[in-house]
């Protein structure tokens, strides 16, 4: 377990290799489009094995995503000792961080547990919720076991030359506390898990003078852990609730392609987004006399929203023919909102990245 507050030998590196691989994930591309993107050349474009339905071009669906946060189940380990609310309320934080999503009353959430429930004794949804559709999605965190404890530690230190060492961790107790979580994303209606990750937060604080001697203090230290592990799963989590679109046709000029999406001001798109583009593909698995179908997106380009963006519609850059060329009308447009690098936790991320 990576030590969330230890500044050791190896921590130092952290900030600078965070700031690295912020810069990687970001890129440099303009995403300005001079002039009039109708004088480009009109492309051809295959229409998608499975065009959008008349429900999922409805304006609502088009806009910001519904999203309703469910009240998070408590952990058995500390039942009643607030965990579950401190958890719900920074997952509505982080759900709502984007501005590209709007948190739906909780009252939904009381109408909606009882089903959700029943999904987890079943292990799947069968009829779906048959209340009023309010929202888009509903997202829910289940807290696992959680622990805090004390050991002693030596001083970390560095030999130095012909000077006393140099002290990077002075003696004293390392407190910490580890909590287990499961976040779940349930499409609306259908009740069909979209996402669902276990993780594990864990925060550290070396040096101090003294040991927990309390549940109060052991607990303070558990919900930081708690906000440890919803910030591990951030990039997963806020990418699945993103504005989706759909892409409508293709122009060229000068070897450079863009792209028209039904992907809007509205829905919180903006200059500089990165979004991904998806083709919705079927699965079918047969074995005896059972034969299930599925459904699932598989990415096929990643593009930049570019300057031409409104309450209808965005142009989007791809840069890469290649990926250009696998485009077809109709293909999911998704926003990528974020990524799961932990600015609060940089060693456990870089780790993480490296596995």
């Amino acid at each position: 377990m990576m030590d969330k507050q230890i500044m050791g030998p190896g921590a130092r590196w952290a900030l600078p290799l965070a700031a690295m691989a912020l810069a990687a994930l970001s890129g440099c591309a303009t995403t300005n489009i001079g002039g009039d993107p109708m004088q480009w050349q009109p492309v051809s474009i295959p229409k998608a094995q499975y065009m959008p339905s008349d429900d999922q071009l409805d304006p609502r669906k088009l806009g910001r995503t519904r999203v309703v946060v469910m009240q998070a189940r408590d952990s058995r380990t500390y039942l009643g000792q607030g965990l579950a609310e401190h958890a719900t309320a920074g997952l509505e934080q982080l759900v709502g961080s984007t501005g590209k999503v709007e948190i739906i009353d909780r009252k939904l959430a009381d109408k909606l547990d009882n089903e959700l429930k029943l999904i987890e004794v079943r292990g799947t949804a069968s009829s779906g919720y048959n209340g009023p559709v309010e929202a888009d999605f509903a997202v829910t965190v289940e807290l696992g076991p959680a622990s805090f404890n004390s050991r002693y530690a030596q001083a970390v230190q560095i030999p130095q030359k012909d000077k006393p060492p140099l002290v990077i961790t002075p003696a004293g107790y390392v407190n910490s506390a580890k909590a287990a979580m499961t976040v779940r994303v349930y499409e609306l209606p259908s009740l069909r898990v979209v996402l669902q990750q276990a993780v594990e937060g864990s925060v550290s604080s070396a040096g101090q003078p003294r040991e927990i001697t309390s549940n109060v203090q052991g607990l303070n230290l558990v919900r930081d852990a708690i906000t440890d592990g919803i910030s591990d799963v951030k990039g997963k989590l806020l990418t699945e609730l993103s504005p989706r679109g759909y892409i409508v046709d293709r122009r060229s000029k000068d070897k450079k392609s863009i792209f028209r999406a039904l992907i809007s001001a509205q829905a919180g798109a903006k200059q500089g987004d990165t979004v991904e583009i998806f083709n919705v593909r079927q699965n079918s698995v047969e074995f005896g006399n059972i034969k299930r179908t599925s459904f699932e997106e598989v990415r096929v380009a990643t593009g930049k929203i570019s300057n031409l963006v409104n309450n209808d519609f965005s142009w989007i850059i791809v840069d890469d023919e290649k990926q250009a060329a696998a485009i077809k009308q109709g293909d999911v447009v998704r926003i990528r909102a974020g990524n799961d690098f932990n600015l609060n936790n940089p060693l456990k991320s870089l780790t993480n990245m490296l596995k």
